[in-house]
């Protein structure tokens, strides 16, 4: 889907004098905007990586998201099938590893 082409102010920075905008037409796989507050050495951070890498902020941070996701249903998987694997002798990564092998 292409954008319309035209754009709106989306926001003003009194303090660095600029004006954002924002093209009408969204791209399809972008469902939202989250705007969000970062102290001064996580975006000075942010944008060392993206020099390096070559990769947009956004990119980095939608990244960086997906994994703290991803960690978070872990742990709680994790948390549901404790006492299952604990009813069949599993009680640590170790023991699952040495399961698969045997």
């Amino acid at each position: 889907m292409k954008p319309l082409g035209r754009t709106v102010p989306l926001y003003y920075s009194v303090i660095q004098q600029r004006r954002f905008y924002l093209t009408l037409g969204e791209p399809p796989s972008m469902k939202s905007l989250l705007t969000i507050r970062v102290p001064t050495e996580l975006k000075l951070a942010l944008e060392e990586i993206r020099e390096e890498e070559g990769v947009d902020i956004s990119e980095l941070v939608r990244d960086s998201l997906k994994r703290i996701i991803a960690l978070h249903q872990l742990k709680k998987a994790r948390t549901k099938t404790r006492s299952f694997a604990e009813q069949v002798g599993i009680f640590s990564d170790e023991d699952v590893f040495e399961k698969l092998r045997s």
